[in-house]
């Protein structure tokens, strides 16, 4: 079963500028490794392993929606001193 998580304008840009797909957003988000709360950024931050090895760091809306659906803010990865 593939779950959808939506991916906000911001976050595909960045993805796009970094050479971050789909996969690596969703291996992260289904497999992070650590999660904290950014209250000063409304997100919640996951940080996790692609396929591939990179580590990143996925921001996601927090809270999330009524239904529990996520979105994802920003993505990058932790090497890189780009923030959220």
């Amino acid at each position: 079963m593939k779950i959808d998580i939506p991916i906000g304008g911001h976050a595909w840009k960045r993805m796009e500028e970094r050479g971050i797909s789909e996969t690596d957003v969703e291996a992260v988000v289904f497999n992070h490794t650590a999660s904290w709360e950014d209250p000063k950024n409304g997100s919640r931050v996951l940080t996790g392993e692609t396929p591939d090895g990179r580590v990143l760091r996925i921001a996601l809306v927090d809270p999330p929606a009524l239904d529990g659906t996520v979105i994802v803010k920003s993505v990058f990865e932790v090497n890189q001193e780009d923030s959220v």
